[in-house]
Protein backbone atom coordinates (compact mmCIF):
# COMPACT_ATOMS: atom_id res chain seq x y z
CA UNK A 1 0.00 0.00 0.00
CA UNK A 2 2.89 2.36 0.75
CA UNK A 3 4.15 2.08 -2.84
CA UNK A 4 0.69 3.03 -4.17
CA UNK A 5 0.51 6.02 -1.81
CA UNK A 6 4.04 7.11 -2.76
CA UNK A 7 3.12 6.89 -6.45
CA UNK A 8 -0.05 8.97 -5.88
CA UNK A 9 1.97 11.45 -3.82
CA UNK A 10 4.54 11.86 -6.60
CA UNK A 11 1.83 12.41 -9.19
CA UNK A 12 0.03 15.06 -7.11
CA UNK A 13 3.08 16.86 -5.75
CA UNK A 14 5.24 17.87 -8.69
CA UNK A 15 6.58 20.85 -6.74
CA UNK A 16 7.77 20.57 -3.16
CA UNK A 17 5.87 22.65 -0.62
CA UNK A 18 5.80 22.43 3.16
CA UNK A 19 2.04 22.99 3.43
CA UNK A 20 -0.88 21.31 1.69
CA UNK A 21 -4.56 22.19 1.60
CA UNK A 22 -7.01 19.43 0.72
CA UNK A 23 -10.40 20.81 -0.32
CA UNK A 24 -12.49 17.67 0.13
CA UNK A 25 -16.14 18.38 -0.66
CA UNK A 26 -19.18 17.00 -2.45
CA UNK A 27 -19.92 18.58 -5.85
CA UNK A 28 -22.06 21.73 -6.27
CA UNK A 29 -21.07 23.45 -3.05
CA UNK A 30 -18.95 26.29 -4.43
CA UNK A 31 -15.64 24.56 -3.83
CA UNK A 32 -14.19 25.44 -7.25
CA UNK A 33 -14.56 29.13 -6.45
CA UNK A 34 -12.76 28.61 -3.15
CA UNK A 35 -9.99 26.55 -4.74
CA UNK A 36 -9.46 29.15 -7.48
CA UNK A 37 -9.23 31.94 -4.90
CA UNK A 38 -6.77 29.95 -2.79
CA UNK A 39 -4.56 29.11 -5.76
CA UNK A 40 -4.49 32.72 -6.94
CA UNK A 41 -3.77 34.18 -3.51
CA UNK A 42 -1.29 31.53 -2.33
CA UNK A 43 0.56 31.01 -5.60
CA UNK A 44 2.99 28.12 -5.39
CA UNK A 45 3.70 28.51 -1.68
CA UNK A 46 0.99 26.02 -0.65
CA UNK A 47 -0.25 23.09 -2.72
CA UNK A 48 -4.05 23.05 -3.05
CA UNK A 49 -5.68 19.74 -3.96
CA UNK A 50 -9.38 19.71 -4.83
CA UNK A 51 -11.10 16.32 -4.46
CA UNK A 52 -14.76 15.26 -4.38
CA UNK A 53 -14.37 11.50 -3.95
CA UNK A 54 -12.17 8.46 -4.64
CA UNK A 55 -13.25 8.43 -8.30
CA UNK A 56 -11.89 11.94 -8.75
CA UNK A 57 -8.69 10.90 -6.95
CA UNK A 58 -8.33 8.05 -9.46
CA UNK A 59 -8.78 10.52 -12.32
CA UNK A 60 -6.13 12.85 -10.88
CA UNK A 61 -3.56 10.15 -10.15
CA UNK A 62 -4.47 7.29 -12.49
CA UNK A 63 -4.31 4.96 -9.50
CA UNK A 64 -7.21 2.76 -8.37
CA UNK A 65 -7.99 1.44 -4.89
CA UNK A 66 -6.69 4.40 -2.92
CA UNK A 67 -8.65 6.15 -0.18
CA UNK A 68 -8.51 9.89 0.33
CA UNK A 69 -8.08 9.47 4.08
CA UNK A 70 -5.07 7.19 3.51
CA UNK A 71 -3.49 9.71 1.15
CA UNK A 72 -4.02 12.58 3.59
CA UNK A 73 -2.47 10.54 6.40
CA UNK A 74 0.47 9.59 4.17
CA UNK A 75 1.09 13.22 3.17
CA UNK A 76 1.01 14.21 6.84
CA UNK A 77 3.54 11.49 7.73
CA UNK A 78 5.83 12.83 4.99
CA UNK A 79 6.24 15.92 7.17
CA UNK A 80 3.82 18.21 5.39
CA UNK A 81 1.52 20.55 7.28
CA UNK A 82 -1.92 19.46 6.13
CA UNK A 83 -5.10 21.53 6.20
CA UNK A 84 -8.44 20.02 5.25
CA UNK A 85 -11.34 22.21 4.14
CA UNK A 86 -14.81 20.81 3.69
CA UNK A 87 -17.85 22.74 2.49
CA UNK A 88 -21.46 21.64 2.52
CA UNK A 89 -24.72 23.04 1.23
CA UNK A 90 -28.09 21.82 2.28
CA UNK A 91 -29.92 19.78 -0.40
CA UNK A 92 -32.22 22.59 -1.57
CA UNK A 93 -29.27 24.91 -2.24
CA UNK A 94 -27.53 22.17 -4.24
CA UNK A 95 -30.70 21.59 -6.30
CA UNK A 96 -31.01 25.30 -7.04
CA UNK A 97 -27.38 25.36 -8.21
CA UNK A 98 -27.92 22.30 -10.45
CA UNK A 99 -31.12 23.84 -11.88
CA UNK A 100 -29.40 27.13 -12.69
CA UNK A 101 -26.56 25.38 -14.48
CA UNK A 102 -29.00 23.40 -16.66
CA UNK A 103 -31.10 26.53 -17.26
CA UNK A 104 -28.07 28.55 -18.39
CA UNK A 105 -26.97 25.77 -20.75
CA UNK A 106 -30.44 25.64 -22.33
CA UNK A 107 -30.54 29.43 -22.74
CA UNK A 108 -27.10 29.39 -24.40
CA UNK A 109 -28.21 26.66 -26.83
CA UNK A 110 -31.35 28.60 -27.71
CA UNK A 111 -29.37 31.81 -28.27
CA UNK A 112 -26.74 30.07 -30.41
CA UNK A 113 -29.47 28.50 -32.55
CA UNK A 114 -31.28 31.84 -32.84
CA UNK A 115 -28.13 33.76 -33.80
CA UNK A 116 -27.01 31.16 -36.34
CA UNK A 117 -30.29 31.44 -38.32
Amino acid sequence: MTNILEDAYNRLFKTDTKKVIFVYTPPKVGSTTLVTSLRISLGKSIRVIHIHDEIMLTVLTGIHDIKIADLIEYVSKKGKVVYIIDIYRNPIERRISEYLIVFIKVVVIILVNYISK
